[in-house]
């Protein structure tokens, strides 16, 4: 059992490098060991309407296993067409392995198949969960354990799972998840806070193209002129320049080079109550007086600052605001620490 908890906290890990990707899907991760506990693949889900985590980690595992069938599964992307190949070409690849789940299988055939349909079919040795689904939604274990599949809730890691599911069940609830992110320089100061890391880079293109609108302040705007689009989001996710909201008591400036991305609108707001935030995935890039404005429309807050200087840059943003948040996650990109905190 340590060695399940062991490798799902890395799973759980995996999973918060695409944290908030597939709203409005949860995030997460799936592993799949042979028979001697070896990895045999590691998946994440990473867009919504795309393949499910479980979905991935099969087809990557049956590559291994099946090296026959890889030449052909490299083709497959299509969520339906890839789980129908995979129910009818597994070859009982799966008999001796174990899946280890961030989240119980999903048991509803909605834009994408039911995973739990899939590892019924697979009928793998063991399923090893870190969470289970609320009980609206319930039901994948139940299935497994009826296809006399051995199953196992890792409860320890139960708190840890469901901090990874907070965006996704905020979005359940209120129907949006509200993000602001807040990029902080080595002295703590978040004035023309800038992104230090490749990686950062792109994942915060990442949730820009896949965000319903981002929303920023004039002051931003006035000060650095920035283009705010996602020209280096992975290919995955299509480069969509985001839908731009704009909070200022003044006039843009029609020059603004905010207004050059294509295909996006772009509309000014004078009064926080009328931003549009009640509704999908709504990604803020600002400043402490911008949070303070939004700060009860704000679920949670990610704090971005470089790695060697994580405590030194929150010490000195704690001590310039009142703000209390629980820390959700921790995570590394390269030179760079990011920390994901609950608005509370």
């Amino acid at each position: 059992m340590k060695l399940y908890e062991s490798l799902l906290e890395i799973c759980l890990n995996k999973a918060w490098e695409h944290q908030t990707l597939a709203l409005e899907n949860p995030s997460v991760a799936c592993m799949v060991l042979d028979k001697n506990h070896e990895i045999l693949s590691l998946e994440t889900h990473k867009k919504a309407k795309t393949p499910h985590a479980e979905v991935l980690a099969t087809q990557s595992a049956l590559k291994i296993l099946r090296p026959s069938l890889k030449n052909d599964l490299e083709k497959l992307e299509d969520p339906k067409i890839l789980s129908d190949f995979l129910k009818t070409h597994h070859d009982n690849a799966f008999t001796d392995c174990v899946f280890l789940i961030t989240l119980e299988p999903c048991n509803s055939y909605g834009k994408t198949p039911a995973c739990s349909g899939l590892l019924e079919i697979l009928k793998p040795k063991r399923v090893v969960i870190a969470a289970e689904e609320n009980e609206a939604k319930k039901g994948g274990l139940a299935r497994l354990q009826k296809a006399r599949i051995e199953t196992i809730i890792c409860h320890n890691l139960e708190n840890k799972a469901k901090d990874l599911l907070l965006p996704f069940r905020i979005m359940e609830q209120k129907g949006r998840f509200n993000l602001f992110k807040l990029a902080l320089r080595m002295n703590g100061d978040y004035h023309h806070g800038k992104i230090t890391g490749q990686k950062s880079v792109i994942f915060t293109h990442n949730q820009r193209a896949i965000c319903d609108t981002l929303i920023i302040s004039g002051k931003t705007i006035r000060t650095d002129n920035p283009l705010l689009d996602a020209r280096f989001c992975d290919s995955f996710y299509q480069n969509k320049n985001p839908n731009i909201a704009i909070l200022s008591k003044r006039s843009i400036d029609p020059n603004s080079k905010v207004f050059s991305a294509p295909n996006r609108l772009v509309n000014a707001f004078y009064d926080p109550k009328d931003l549009p935030l009640e509704k999908g995935f709504n990604f803020i890039e600002g400043g402490w007086e911008l949070f303070e404005s939004l700060r009860d429309k704000i679920d949670a807050l990610l704090l971005h600052s470089h790695a060697s200087m994580i405590s030194e840059a929150f010490n000195a943003f704690a001590l310039k605001t009142p703000f209390k948040g629980r820390l959700l996650h921790a995570q590394i990109l390269e030179n760079e620490t990011l920390l994901w905190i609950e608005n509370s």
